[in-house]
């Protein structure tokens, strides 16, 4: 498989998309060197230290540059975890604002059944020249949809997983970047993933491009912007010091997440019941059989629970985002249910009526039966 993109394509693009700057800096180095050799002192130190201050930030931006687009692996996606990458079949979105590198790595790491790409760019609002050199150099990708911010040609939930790659930046206004990322919710499936990579406007990246970080947003205004969005970070990965990638998972993965937890907890509980309940005392007077037949099957319980959990804690993406996930997790939502009933109808109320400590026992896991078989249910039968 060829790659998809060149060695040092990424500095070099940015060189050759901003070569009116670099000539600039490249014409007052000169001059500031020419000045450093013949003036007479003091001057030549002025000029000397003037080029210091002119060169030292330009080498450190094109170096970190050169090492986030083409050192540290952006574009093979190996940071990216292995749940949020769409299964065969799936709709793929990527949104761009007018120089869009990533959807043709997209197609041909995740060969996605269908590839949309949108462009939210607006010549009439991105006047850099180093974006329309972009353009030239880079055509947008046949079929692509060109979009407003607020109104993407989209149909609701048509996306299994939205990808914003170092985009959705350009979108200034506070406003208008929230109505952007509530288009982006609602073009994506409920049991869909986004992913937004993004630099951020922290030391890491003013120490590499000086004032040129303040083209990012910080993590709070990105904060802002989802919450504004109803949106909710399930995940934050530094792909690099100097870039962060922040993945939204469906709100159902998130509750399968923490039902895991609970799950494995509720499974490590088992281990104290013989003691707790006097097992030992209580047991004497049955056959070896019947005694046995007890610890055995309240071990596989607690095994079979265990491994519900970590079910949910490793693979909650894909028991929302497969069919095959979703007959499981409706599976689950019928034994948990199962469980719920059983606490009323198959334990006799005597055993907590009138006990203060034990009603308020019974009232706590008839809740957690309703709440894991409602969870399990639900995402059986809609997904996220």
């Amino acid at each position: 498989m060829a790659p998809v993109r060149k060695p040092w394509q990424g500095v070099a693009n940015i060189v050759r998309f901003n070569w009116h700057f670099y000539a600039l800096a490249l014409g007052l180095l000169l001059a500031l060197g020419l000045a450093a050799w013949q003036l007479p002192a003091p001057l030549d130190y002025y000029a000397g230290f003037g080029l210091v201050l002119v060169a030292a930030p330009l080498v450190m931006s094109l170096a970190v540059s050169a090492y986030i687009y083409d050192c540290a692996g952006l574009y093979e996606l190996g940071w990216l975890p292995a749940s949020c990458i769409p299964a065969p079949g799936a709709t793929v979105l990527s949104v761009s604002a007018g120089f869009d590198e990533i959807s043709p790595v997209l197609q041909q790491r995740w060969q996605p059944d269908q590839l949309l790409a949108v462009d939210f760019y607006d010549p009439a609002r991105h006047t850099e020249v180093s974006i329309r050199r972009a353009r030239r150099a880079y055509p947008p990708r046949p079929g692509t949809l060109a979009a407003r911010t607020y109104a993407l040609p989209l149909p609701t939930a048509t996306a299994a997983t939205t990808v914003a790659f170092l985009a959705a930046h350009e979108v200034r206004e506070a406003a208008e970047r929230a109505a952007f990322f509530g288009e982006l919710r609602r073009a994506t499936q409920p049991s869909g993933t986004i992913i937004v990579v993004e630099h951020l406007r922290d030391a890491a990246n003013f120490l590499a491009y000086i004032i040129g970080f303040l083209h990012f947003h910080s993590r709070q205004a990105w904060l802002a912007t989802f919450r504004a969005a109803g949106l909710q970070v399930a995940q934050e990965i530094k792909i690099t010091p100097f870039i962060t990638a922040l993945i939204f998972s469906a709100p159902m993965q998130l509750q399968l997440e923490f039902i895991g937890g609970m799950l494995v907890v509720l499974a490590l509980l088992h281990g104290g019941f013989a003691r707790y309940f006097g097992w030992r005392r209580e047991f004497a007077p049955l056959s070896l059989i019947n005694r046995q037949m007890m610890y055995v099957h309240t071990f596989f319980i607690a095994l079979a629970v265990l491994l519900m959990g970590l079910l949910c804690l490793t693979s909650a993406a894909e028991l929302v985002g497969t069919a095959l996930g979703r007959r499981v997790a409706l599976g689950l939502g019928v034994f948990w249910l199962a469980r719920l009933l059983v606490q009323f109808f198959g334990y006799s109320a005597t055993l907590w009526r009138g006990k203060r400590f034990e009603t308020l026992i019974h009232v706590l896991f008839s809740l957690l039966w309703a709440y894991l078989s409602g969870v399990f249910l639900l995402v059986g039968l809609h997904g996220g």
